[in-house]
């Protein structure tokens, strides 16, 4: 039994062996065993295969001549030193030296005497390259995707610097793959922007650790900011951190837009809120949807109560006016729903017994796929307005009756091109029935070729030239009528200005004034024939002085008293004096007034002829200002001058060869001054010329005081006579 038991005993332990050694032998993976000295265990079938080597030439090498670099060895021996597994891809080197990378698993076991070996396994070489090959087009497949991708693909190392980067990250922030390899991401993300507002990307990335949300910043190559939304995460290698992968999303024109619309939103929502209009939107079932605060305070005012949103198809319709109201809304909604939009104007009578009134519109709110769910509406208070207009068509109508009861008056206006704009029914009425010609809005007013205004073209050219450059004009024309009638008419031309500024018609007011010239021309008439008559009335005046002054003459050739002949030659230039004037007004077409300058010149001139003397020489200087008196002023003032200046020229130049004579007359604010003097002896001081018995004197003051005027004497170097008196208006 016992020798049985041991046969049996060896017998499994053999089998066992066996069985170990056929699986060695045919494992589909290569098996290499080595000891610790490196030489070669087991080799097995898979193994002779795929190195080349058969069992007996394999046992008889070192691990030294199966792989490529002896530092994968000690990496190996190394690892499992400690009792774990090692798995990885490893380099091996063939027979034929060629070299192969395949996966393995490496493990530690100990023989029969406790020596240290480790086992190799590793898979078959033509599967390894199947899953390599697949795992190889797998890579280049997301590399083309990395590459091609729309989002900004990025991988930095701890320090910022750039590992990788895909196309679309070059072309949006301008730079070259060369160029990318020497740039830091800290260069490209933009500080202080509005979006991120962290110190340092990196750092906190590496703190947040999960793979949230971001937007950031980066600048090109220009220094223009590109706003980017994506996530980044952390890339590690043996639990460590190696670095930073990104993936993001060019958002710089979304946003852009999304400000752009908030912008619009904001302005639509003050227009909406702090427009002085009323806004609102109901839906179908006629319910309030949206309205602003002024729809709000109108409807409180209005009915002492707020509106309020009904958006709940469950809730009831709140009515806060009466059913006749309604129903005219619904009808207008209905209209307004049917795609139309509506305008009308309401007249809304407040509790207080104001009357506002509104101009509303209602306007379809049409879907892209043209439903109507909506209907806004917007309503202005017009009742300034409305008042304004309802004063205006007031005011017109009343323009409109002046413009045509004129019976006497022709009221029409044209333009640059000469068509007629407007005209009053006198005016069609004249023109057809007196010169035969029909008018209408629209029709061409060719003054020129109407035979009745030909010898007044220019004048009428002129007149609508002077209007057109913005100036007033009449003229004064006669034209024949159709019945050879003469009649005479005054027409004033009006510049029109537009809102431009610009004159764009002409607006003329044609009065017949036919009468009123017959009339002109009989006072006309009348004036001429008064005016002959006075005129013959001067000049017999003038006869008759002039023939009492050759009486005079005459008398003094039978006087030989020297005094006598001294009183009628005095005589006689005073009535010469008054003689002067009636034959200036005799002369001058002007019977009201003389003009006082050339009177007093031709006065002077005489005299000093009359006084003309060969012991002495008179220069008479005068200066006068343009002054015309009345005859009622112009024969005292005559009168005064010839005293003073006959004074003079008798009595002031004994002592002197060559005497000298001024005669100012000027005017200031309507009163006349009159300056007389000379350089001759000057008057006696004993003689006072207020008090004198001497005739001229007492002329002279009593002439002044008929002029209600003063005298003055200066009586150093020579004498000065100063008279000034108000001047009597015409």
């Amino acid at each position: 039994m016992q020798a049985n038991n041991k046969n049996s005993s060896g017998i499994n332990q053999m089998d066992t062996n066996l069985f170990y050694k056929n699986i060695v032998a045919k494992n589909a993976d290569f098996i290499i065993a080595f000891d610790e000295n490196g030489n070669t265990l087991e080799f097995n079938n898979t193994a002779q295969k795929i190195f080349g080597y058969s069992r007996d030439e394999a046992l008889f090498k070192k691990e030294v001549d199966f792989f490529k670099r002896e530092k994968a060895i000690d990496e190996i021996k190394l690892y499992i030193k400690n009792g774990k597994e090692y798995e990885g891809l490893v380099e091996f080197r063939r027979k034929q030296n060629k070299t192969f990378i395949n996966l393995i698993s490496a493990f530690q076991i100990n023989n029969k005497k406790d020596e240290m070996c480790y086992v190799i396994c590793g898979k078959d070489v033509k599967s390894l390259e199947k899953i390599t090959n697949k795992v190889r087009n797998t890579e280049k497949i997301y590399k083309e995707l990395l590459e091609n991708s729309t989002d900004l693909i990025q991988v930095v190392d701890l320090k910022g610097n750039i590992i990788y980067v895909n196309k679309a990250w070059l072309k949006t922030l301008g730079y070259t793959k060369e160029e990318s390899k020497s740039i830091n991401i800290k260069k490209i993300v933009a500080k202080h922007n509005s979006y991120y507002k962290k110190g340092d990307f990196i750092n906190d990335v590496l703190k947040d650790k999960d793979n949230k949300l971001r937007i950031v910043v980066f600048k090109d190559k220009k220094g223009n900011k590109h706003i980017l939304e994506g996530i980044s995460s952390i890339d590690y290698s043996k639990d460590e951190p190696v670095a930073i992968r990104g993936v993001f999303r060019n958002i710089t024109e979304v946003r852009k837009a999304q400000e752009k619309l908030k912008i619009h939103s904001t302005r639509l929502n003050a227009v909406f809120n702090n427009s002085t209009h009323l806004f609102w939107m109901v839906d179908k079932r006629i319910c309030l949807t949206a309205f602003n605060k002024n729809f709000a305070q109108a409807i409180k005012d209005r009915y002492g109560i707020y509106p309020e949103l009904n958006m709940d198809y469950g809730t009831a319709k709140n009515y806060f006016s009466d059913v006749k109201k309604h129903e005219f809304w619904n009808e207008k909604y209905k209209e307004a729903f049917s795609g139309k939009v509506v305008k009308f104007e309401t007249k809304n009578v407040y509790k207080d017994g104001k009357v506002r009134y509104r101009e509303s519109f209602l306007n379809p709110i049409i879907l892209p796929n043209g439903e109507i769910n909506e209907v806004s509406g917007i309503a202005h208070d017009i009742t300034e307005k409305k008042y304004a207009v309802d004063k205006l068509k007031e005011q017109t109508a009343k323009i409109h009756s002046i413009f045509e009861s004129a019976s006497n008056m022709m009221i029409f206006s044209f333009d640059t091109s000469f068509k007629i704009r407007s005209f009053n029914k006198n005016f069609a009425k004249n023109l057809l029935l007196r010169h035969g010609i029909a008018v209408e809005t629209g029709t061409v007013l060719n003054y020129q070729h109407i035979p009745a205004l030909s010898e007044y073209i220019k004048s009428v050219e002129k007149a609508i030239k002077t209007a057109f450059s913005g100036n007033h004009s009449q003229i004064v024309l006669s034209v024949i009528d159709l019945n050879e009638q003469k009649e005479w008419y005054e027409i004033i031309f009006n510049p029109v200005y537009y809102e431009s500024g610009k004159v764009s018609e002409i607006s003329c007011l044609a009065f017949e004034i036919t009468a009123r010239k017959e009339i002109e021309d009989k006072l006309r008439d009348t004036v001429k024939e008064k005016e002959i008559l006075l005129k013959e009335v001067h000049h017999r005046v003038k006869n008759n002085l002039q023939v009492i002054s050759s009486i005079l003459s005459l008398q003094a050739s039978y006087v030989n008293d020297i005094k006598t002949l001294e009183i009628l030659k005095e005589s006689q230039d005073r009535i010469k004096t008054m003689s002067f004037v009636h034959e200036s007004l005799y002369q001058d077409s002007d019977f009201s007034s003389i003009k006082l300058g050339d009177y007093v010149s031709t006065l002077a001139q005489n005299l000093i002829y009359s006084y003309k003397s060969d012991d002495f020489l008179v220069r008479l200087n005068t200066q006068f200002d343009e002054i015309y008196l009345n005859l009622y002023q112009a024969i005292p003032c005559g009168l005064i001058i010839n005293e003073l200046v006959s004074n003079a020229l008798k009595h002031a130049f004994k002592k002197t060869k060559i005497g000298k004579l001024d005669i100012h007359i000027y005017e200031k604010e309507d009163t006349i001054f009159l300056n007389i003097s000379d350089n001759g002896v000057g008057m006696p001081d004993d003689i006072n010329i207020e008090n004198t018995e001497t005739l001229g004197f007492q002329l002279v003051h009593a002439l002044v005081d008929q002029l209600d005027g003063i005298i003055a004497v200066n009586n150093k170097n020579g004498t000065e006579y100063l008279i000034k008196f108000e001047q009597e208006k015409a």
